[in-house]
């Protein structure tokens, strides 16, 4: 329509991201449905969507404070130079950081009982012996122990560096969260305007 089209023309920005034109987009597309009156209630999971949206903001500054900390842990020196790699970030409170962890290692427990049940599986069908039961232990008390290495380094503020990091990597990775934040961001916003049209 020719209002769409106008409204399109006027909130989307030239050299913006996907994920803001994209908004722009919407926003053109709500402004519409409220000059036409095609206006809804809220929904009932709305709520629920927001929540999960706001967990995945959460997780991805979580990533960007475990690389904060990696790149001190790789140059103490940068203390100084670098101050903001010492700020917290905003929303991450101790229990939250907590129960992220927790619900991270019974994932990865999850995932690596899967793979166990599903390679067992292929073995079984390809007439194999199974792995034992004894390999899954293993493979889990892998997970209890980088559980409890989770919470030293939440305890002790430091985050020793992975195989094969450097300060580079952690830098560009830090750069890839930030855009994946100011994009899920985005999309909150989009769906906290878009509730009612």
């Amino acid at each position: 329509s020719f209002t769409f089209q106008d409204q399109l023309e006027k909130k989307t920005p030239k050299d913006g991201t996907i994920a803001e034109k994209l908004l722009a987009y919407n926003r053109a597309n709500r402004d519409v449905a409220i000059l036409c009156n095609h206006q809804r209630a809220v929904s009932k999971g709305h709520a629920g969507q927001i929540g999960k949206i706001e967990d995945k903001v959460r997780a991805y500054k979580y990533q960007r404070m475990k690389q904060k900390k990696m790149i001190l842990s790789l140059e103490p020196k940068l203390k100084k130079k670098r101050p903001e790699l010492l700020e917290p970030e905003s929303d991450l409170e101790d229990d939250w950081i907590e129960e992220h962890e927790a619900q991270l290692m019974e994932k990865e427990r999850e995932r690596i009982k899967a793979k166990f049940e599903k390679d067992n599986l292929k073995r079984k069908e390809n007439k194999e012996k199974p792995m034992p039961a004894g390999e899954l232990k293993d493979l889990l008390k892998e997970v209890d122990v980088r559980a409890k290495e989770l919470a030293k380094e939440r305890k002790t503020g430091v985050v020793p560096p992975t195989r094969g990091a450097t300060v580079e990597k952690c830098n560009a990775q830090i750069l890839k969260l930030d855009e994946r934040i100011a994009a899920t961001r985005l999309t909150l916003t989009d769906k906290e305007e878009n509730k009612q049209t």
